[in-house]
């Protein structure tokens, strides 16, 4: 389900919106995670109140983008929600070792 972007530090419209057209393929990139998966309630940053990472309440901000060239060799996409240590987790791809040559 799409949410709607309240106003308030870091969460403008604007900065959603201008986040949202750079993942857009007139845009050029590639949402890696997206590629791999399309299910919902896949977030990277929970707001540090009490309970609310347990509930998964989130947004997705965090984002590995590519090209479409480069996307031949990424081979997946990850977010990490259980490891810890800050309001966001870690975000990565796993690319072929064709990308080296």
């Amino acid at each position: 389900m799409a949410r709607k972007f309240r106003l308030g530090s870091g969460t403008a419209a604007e900065y959603g919106h201008s986040v949202h057209a750079l993942r857009g393929p007139a845009a050029g990139w590639v949402d890696t995670f997206r590629r791999f998966e399309e299910g919902a309630d896949h977030y990277s940053w929970w707001s540090q109140r009490f309970g609310i990472r347990e509930k998964n309440i989130g947004w997705r901000i965090d984002y590995v983008l590519a090209s479409p060239a480069a996307m031949k060799h990424v081979t997946g996409a990850f977010i990490h929600p259980n490891v810890r240590g800050s309001d966001h987790c870690p975000v990565g791809v796993d690319v072929s070792g064709s990308i080296f040559g």
